[in-house]
């Protein structure tokens, strides 16, 4: 999980703190029993930020990963 979201903010080109870019994070799970642990390790990550996000159950993710991440973020001013 951590490094999921440390991956996506590389990918953005933005450090953490400045998640307050982000609008919108979708989480994927293969197993929702999860859901406490990635929701402490993403309240940790993303700090007071919080963009509205939905968390989904899924049968398998792509090379048997357990959690996937999708963020929309808003287009920085200096790219």
């Amino acid at each position: 999980m951590l490094k999921a979201l440390h991956s996506l903010s590389k990918s953005f080109w933005i450090i953490p703190e400045s998640f307050a870019l982000y609008y919108n994070t979708h989480i994927y799970l293969t197993n929702l029993s999860d859901f406490s642990t990635v929701n402490e390790i993403y309240s940790r990550y993303m700090g007071n930020v919080t963009p509205s996000r939905s968390t989904v159950r899924v049968a398998s993710l792509p090379k048997g990963a357990f959690v996937e991440i999708e963020m929309i973020a808003k287009k920085s001013s200096i790219l």
